[in-house]
């Protein structure tokens, strides 16, 4: 099976095939790592192995992150929704995990596999991998975006240093191009 491109739409998952992966997954380590992946947008390697109790605000539902994509480590404190934060405090309370060691102890590659076998399970008819919830994380919150206020927001949820990357997935959406140009010098 071909890997999906930038340029393949097709190459992100849906809500429903992200729903048909946590409800698929086997475990409560894999269903969990899933849904943040899929509900924060982050790369891998700011999820496993570096995202820690302690980094987690249960009380404000914030997320304090380790960009790893920078010249240097970066500490970012980005929302989260109420019901990841409620989940993971859950997995954490359960698994006994301490306040400074990962919550999730496996490795990228660990992780790829996972998230690629819980794919196939769930009959997702691409090849899937870690990084694709970033994306769909990214256009799901570009159909949202109204104005530029907007993708500045959406640049600073997603970590990127560049406002370019982030404008990358206006092109899914190109009725908000055009909805601007109507605007555009009208009365």
């Amino acid at each position: 099976m071909p890997n999906p491109t930038m340029k393949d739409p097709k190459g992100y998952l849906t809500k429903e095939e992200i729903q048909a992966m946590i409800d698929t997954a086997a475990t409560e380590r894999d269903k969990i790592l899933i849904y943040t992946l899929a509900m924060t947008g982050r790369r891998i390697s700011e999820v496993v192995r570096n995202l820690r109790p302690m980094d987690i605000d249960f009380d404000n539902n914030l997320i304090n992150y380790t960009i790893l994509k920078r010249r240097k480590d970066t500490k970012m404190l980005l929302p989260a929704k109420p019901e990841l934060v409620r989940a993971l405090n859950k997995y954490i309370v359960r698994y006994d995990i301490e306040w400074d060691q990962p919550i999730f102890t496996i490795g990228r590659r660990r992780a790829h596999q996972i998230v690629r076998r819980i794919g196939e399970k769930a009959g997702i008819q691409k090849s899937v991998h870690p990084h694709m919830f970033r994306h769909s994380f990214a256009i799901a919150a570009a159909k949202n975006t109204e104005n530029v206020p907007d993708f500045l927001e959406l640049k600073e949820l997603m970590g990127h240093s560049r406002l370019d990357s982030t404008m990358f997935y206006m092109r899914f959406y190109p009725r908000k191009s055009k909805e601007l140009l109507d605007k555009t010098y009208s009365d």
